[in-house]
């Protein structure tokens, strides 16, 4: 299931952008590491909150994502 919602992601475009996600992201991929073999802790755990415009805000990022 979650990676359905992965290509349904990888094909959405935000405003005004000229590229889908999934092309970001292949732009961003070479440089990354890849993830270890065993299980890790990712050292925080966030408490997501929605404003009253439907953006999230979580620690110090506030984000709004609107697909088309």
């Amino acid at each position: 299931m979650i990676e359905r919602w992965d290509e349904v992601d990888d094909t959405c475009r935000i405003r005004p952008r000229t590229r889908a996600i999934g092309e970001y992201f292949a732009v961003e991929r070479p440089p990354l590491a890849p993830l270890p073999d065993e299980p890790f802790e990712t050292g925080r755990l966030f408490t997501p909150r929605l404003d009253r415009s439907a953006g999230s805000a979580s620690a110090r990022t506030a984000t709004q994502c609107r697909c088309t």
